[in-house]
């Protein structure tokens, strides 16, 4: 029923000289990280979904997708089933996390996960690049964002990609608008989504990527 964009992780994956982050799905590593080399943004800090409803956010280098699978067995409430990373999150135990450089200041279109406590979840889409003729919004910059996870009560933030990946998804219905400086347009195309719920309401005519 929702669903935001992710950490658009391919991105960094498609080129072998690139670190991807911890990258977990569904239990299994897909991409752990390393001390290679990796673009000035995103930091690839991680943020770890565990079976209990519990996100734990860790910096860049701080763990590895294979530290993370062994804090606990599969059926356990603490186990990880899912790492995303991009960054820099934005919150740990309640305390907002100070980060600077020009990725920081720019105002650009933002996606944001955070937790006000274990399956109490908030999320945040800021909508920018919009045409500047017109007085839209241009977006938010990262302190920006932190500053309203924290005000919205949330304890644990992580800043996800945003620009022309960052959509926003409720009944089957994108909810933001998305384009660039000078015109509005379509949202990148992208390989996931972070999903909540489903509803027999919401057509499914290309759930297998063929129309039924």
């Amino acid at each position: 029923m929702f669903a935001v964009n992710g950490d658009y992780y391919l991105d960094r994956a498609k080129s072998n000289k690139i670190n991807a982050g911890n990258i977990i799905r569904r239990g299994e590593i897909v991409y752990t990280y390393n001390a290679g080399y990796r673009k000035k943004f995103p930091n690839l800090d991680t943020l770890a979904i565990r079976n209990n409803g519990t996100f734990d956010v860790y910096a860049a280098g701080e763990i590895s997708a294979e530290e993370l699978l062994a804090q606990a067995e599969p059926d356990d409430p603490e186990f990880v089933h899912d790492a995303l990373s991009f960054g820099p999150y934005l919150i740990r135990d309640g305390a907002i996390r100070l980060e600077d450089g020009t990725a920081a200041e720019n105002l650009d279109p933002r996606c944001a996960y955070g937790m006000i406590e274990p399956g109490h979840f908030h999320f945040v889409m800021v909508e920018g690049k919009m045409p500047a003729n017109k007085g839209n919004q241009q977006g938010m910059n990262l302190w920006e964002v932190a500053v309203l996870m924290k005000a919205r009560g949330c304890t644990v933030a992580m800043n996800v990609d945003g620009g022309s990946t960052a959509v926003m998804i409720f009944m089957g219905t994108k909810l933001n608008r998305t384009g660039k400086a000078k015109s509005l347009g379509s949202p990148r195309n992208q390989h996931e989504l972070f999903g909540i719920g489903e509803s027999e309401q919401v057509h499914t005519d290309m759930a297998d990527g063929k129309k039924k």
